[in-house]
């Protein structure tokens, strides 16, 4: 596709993204084999609103800190550029030369801080499907570490098991719906158990202690060492709420006195694909601006 073409297509996409949603499927492919989906995220915590260009053509405009930006755009190499809002093409805090195949989704990241110029923007193909075993009652799940001042990170969630409508076999109904948990897990997430469930499972006396406990929460580490600017790779979870944690390697939450670092639980669809952005500042007492960690969820 030559220059002006190019340029005339991203100008039609642009001013008419609303008329071509007929070219995406329902579960986000691109239908239209010379057109791309793309999710771009602005994790950039010190920066204002900014406008995106696609070869100095404005695609989207006063996108926010967290906010998620949905693009058509056409097949082939294109020059993306960030600009404060209303700056124009020219005020680029960052240019990236990213190329998109036809048929295809990504999320991109805009990421890094403003103050210290360190501004890019990062590219990740986009999985659309969960398939194989489980799929119908599971999700896909991947994790993008865009907190910049914080170094490799796990990444952890609660989940839970309530134990209700309990009758004289308490202890032995706890027992069962734990393996049940750890059993499924094991299926869908490739085994990430910790090791102190799988032994507190074989002690008898456990189970009669948690006997008037409504609800076990079990910690699970999903993803392990996932560095700075990068994404982890998906991974198959059952459907339903988490609460994901953001740990340093010392196993401290971040922050360390807010265990439940995302707020309220995430409810991960059955056969949906999710992209969760860590963004924000590990330490906001001497960062530029009070954004604390939080994130972002988009889905495919």
């Amino acid at each position: 596709m030559s220059n002006m073409l190019r340029r005339t297509a991203l100008k039609a996409i642009g001013a008419g993204t609303a008329g071509l949603a007929g070219l995406a499927s329902s579960n986000g492919v691109a239908a239209d084999n010379h057109v791309a989906q793309i999710q771009a995220i602005h994790a950039v915590p010190d920066a204002p609103a900014v406008d995106i260009y696609a070869d100095d053509e404005l695609v989207a405009e006063d996108v926010a800190f967290k906010d998620i930006t949905s693009l058509t755009l056409p097949s082939g190499a294109t020059s993306f550029s960030v600009t404060p809002t209303g700056s124009g093409p020219g005020a680029a805090v960052a240019s990236w030369d990213l190329t998109f195949e036809g048929g295809e989704s990504y999320t991109l990241v805009v990421l890094g801080e403003l103050s210290e110029g360190t501004v890019e923007i990062k590219q990740f193909s986009d999985e659309t499907s969960v398939g194989g075993r489980f799929s119908g009652s599971s999700a896909l799940a991947r994790v993008v570490h865009a907190v910049p001042d914080e170094e490799d990170v796990d990444i952890t969630v609660t989940v839970s098991t309530a134990n209700t409508d309990r009758e004289a076999d308490v202890p032995n109904r706890v027992r069962s719906d734990l393996l049940s948990l750890i059993d499924l897990f094991k299926g869908t997430a490739g085994g990430y158990i910790p090791q102190f469930v799988r032994n507190r499972v074989q002690t008898p006396g456990l189970f009669q202690f948690l006997a008037d406990v409504p609800e076990i929460l079990v910690r699970l580490t999903l993803f392990n060492g996932v560095e700075y600017a990068s994404a982890s790779d998906y991974l198959k979870v059952p459907s339903g709420p988490y609460t994901f944690q953001l740990r340093r390697e010392t196993e401290d939450a971040i922050p360390a006195d807010d265990p439940f670092l995302f707020g309220d639980p995430l409810t991960l669809l059955p056969g949906e694909t999710y992209t969760v952005v860590a963004v924000g500042y590990g330490y906001t007492g001497d960062e530029p601006v009070d954004e604390p960690v939080d994130v972002v969820v988009a889905s495919s």
